[in-house]
């Protein structure tokens, strides 16, 4: 049975050629495009896909604030992040509202599809650009610099919260975390 797919994003020319990328693979089914975050909750709620691929910044209800009303209408349903936005602050943001994968536009064309597919089966994926590469010598991605009042009262290594990639390869990270968490 093919991975059936919900596009969401506020452009239609894009949410065309996504549909268009998609329809050419014999395992994907596009079953639906939604302009907002709102009428793809009720989209969700109709007809529950198996992947939502959905862009954070819409008007109206973003997908940002959609995220989790799209989960508790149904749990079973993978949400694929699709944006412009690579600051590791919303890629940390939208793991933690319960998305599984992340892929930036400029790389949908090479990457989205292999990101459904591994959405589809559990696991998460977030795009090659923004993970380290194994061979790295820095153990975690850098966060927001504290400002200089506040790099005298915490180490900088209390203060940071990134993502760890230790034990993953660069197409399959662990969901954001402390650095200093088991």
């Amino acid at each position: 049975m093919a991975i059936q797919v919900l596009i969401v994003d506020d452009h239609a020319v894009l949410r065309a050629g996504l549909r268009m990328l998609l329809d050419a693979e014999p395992d994907i089914e596009v079953i639906g495009e939604a302009q907002n975050g709102a009428t793809a909750i009720q989209m969700v709620e109709n007809n529950p896909p198996d992947v939502v691929v959905l862009d954070i910044s819409m008007p109206g209800l973003s997908g940002s604030d959609a995220i989790g009303l799209i989960l508790k209408s149904c749990p079973s349903t993978k949400v694929l992040i699709l944006t412009m936005h690579s600051d590791v602050i919303y890629v940390r943001q939208m793991f933690q509202r319960g998305a599984k994968g992340y892929v930036l536009k400029s790389a949908a064309d090479t990457e989205l599809i292999t990101a459904i597919r591994k959405v589809h089966t559990g696991g998460v994926y977030i795009e090659s650009s923004l993970v380290l590469p194994a061979n790295s010598s820095r153990t975690c991605w850098p966060c927001p610099a504290p400002g200089r009042a506040e790099r005298r009262k915490r180490s900088a290594t209390a203060n940071s919260r990134c993502w760890s990639t230790s034990r993953t390869d660069t197409r399959t990270a662990r969901p954001p975390r402390s650095c200093t968490s088991p």
